[in-house]
């Protein structure tokens, strides 16, 4: 679930709110893993928003990668109009409304958060240290996430 709380003063200025939904747990329907989006103008900026529970294990690193890749394509936003790119010219011939292929590609903003299940690539005994001691070199540079990110496996931009 994901719910966007605003103050009563601000609600004059948001507009356009779409929200969406991708199951990706086993065969693409269980609902265990998966993600929900929202998407919405603010002060005439698109924000969207993920929130995301992505597969689990150090070893399933390609897997939740893909699970991102799939979420960001399939979550779909293609009623959207609030986006102040929509008056730029496309040039690929599509609807000028009309969201692409990875819906982060199009907005403003993307807070994207939750579950995500990337892993420290140390041992317990080593990050336990690397935390007492303030090693935050250390566990940064053993960050499975970070490391996708380096490596543009995932979440580009």
């Amino acid at each position: 679930h994901l719910i966007i709380l605003v103050r009563r003063e601000m609600i004059w200025v948001i507009r356009d709110v779409q929200s969406s939904t991708v199951a990706c747990g086993a065969g693409g329907v269980m609902r265990n893993k998966g993600a929900v989006g929202i998407v919405l103008t603010i002060f005439g900026s698109s924000v969207l928003f993920i929130t995301s529970h992505l597969r689990a294990h150090t070893s399933k690193v390609k897997e939740r990668n893909l699970d991102a890749v799939r979420i960001a394509s399939s979550l779909d936003f293609s009623r959207y109009h609030g986006n102040k790119r929509d008056s730029e010219p496309s040039g690929g011939g599509k609807e000028e409304s009309e969201m692409p292929l990875d819906c982060t590609d199009k907005v403003d903003c993307v807070f994207w958060f939750g579950d995500l299940n990337y892993r420290l690539t140390c041992d317990r005994e080593a990050a336990d240290t690397a935390i007492t001691d303030n090693q935050l070199e250390f566990l940064i540079r053993h960050d499975q996430l970070l490391d996708q990110i380096r490596q543009r496996q995932v979440f580009p931009g």
